[in-house]
């Protein structure tokens, strides 16, 4: 019984520890690499970089490529594309570190 409870309160703290963190603003630079794409927001990544820090992010979200293994990253890219072409709002959820850049889990274009 007890190992089922140490069992079941890892996993939460691991489940935890995985949520992703979002931050808010507009996207002011879009970059393409080789095998991933990048942004950053006027706002900077506060909440992104109180929780995972990532050593020295520039203030750039990342997102790789299909090539990299992210089935949505042309989906993302046209998100970014979208928001930063009409001036749009986005809301950036972060799950951790890529490199030296916030890794983006998802976007959210607002009205």
């Amino acid at each position: 019984m007890m190992k089922k409870l140490i069992l079941t309160s890892f996993l939460l703290l691991m489940s935890l520890a995985a949520q992703a963190v979002q931050d808010i603003g507009k996207i002011n630079r879009v970059y393409v690499f080789k095998t991933s794409y990048g942004f950053n927001m006027g706002t900077g990544f506060p909440t992104a970089s109180a929780e995972y820090g990532c050593e020295a992010a520039w203030g750039f979200a990342r997102i790789e490529s299909e090539s990299a293994g992210n089935t949505n990253s042309k989906e993302m890219y046209s998100a970014i594309l979208t928001a930063f072409a009409a001036n749009k709002t986005v809301k950036v959820n972060v799950d951790g570190c890529v490199g030296k850049h916030f890794r983006v889990s998802g976007i959210y274009v607002e009205d």
